[in-house]
């Protein structure tokens, strides 16, 4: 776009040449890498172009008032590019802001989860260490209810396990 504005100035076809400039000085810094040569370059060769063309040419119409609209067409260039480069920055903001609101959902459902097994634990260990101690003590005496306790002993720890496997499988 630069080098088809110089050669517009220079052949004296163009009657604004700093708006295609500043369109392309806007896509740059939305998009491109953050070089803050790129507008310097783009002001001072179309600048020198200007300088050039008046020589070359009779005045041409956005040479009229002299380096005024140079001027005006250098701050709207130079105003694009840092409304380009704010957009930019804008939008790295929201992908950083995005990114840290998925890592802390990810890291609020991984301790949900880690809460909830907990439980799980929690609770089928202490029901297993109650009906242990209910085995253990009648054993001797009332062996049908050792053997009931047992029976709660197993179920409990095999739920147990299938729900840990459950949790985990969705970690």
């Amino acid at each position: 776009v630069l080098a088809a504005t110089v050669a517009s100035v220079l052949l004296d076809a163009v009657h604004d040449p700093f708006v295609a400039v500043a369109l392309a000085l806007y896509s740059v810094a939305v998009t491109g890498p953050d070089r803050r040569w790129i507008p310097w370059c783009a002001a001072g060769t179309l600048g020198l172009a200007a300088m050039i063309g008046t020589e070359l040419t009779s005045a041409p119409y956005w040479w009229l008032d002299g380096p005024g609209l140079v001027l005006f067409g250098w701050a709207a260039m130079g105003g694009a590019w840092a409304v380009g480069r704010n957009v930019r920055e804008r939008r790295a903001a929201v992908a950083r802001h995005s990114e840290q609101l998925a890592q802390r959902a990810v890291a609020d459902e991984r301790l949900r989860i880690a809460r909830e097994l907990h439980d799980v634990v929690a609770h089928s260990m202490g029901v297993i260490a109650v009906k242990a101690a209910v085995a253990n003590h009648v054993t001797k005496v009332r062996p049908q209810e050792a053997q009931e306790a047992l029976r709660v002993i197993e179920g409990t720890s095999r739920a147990a396990l299938n729900e840990m496997r459950r949790m985990l499988g969705v970690l």
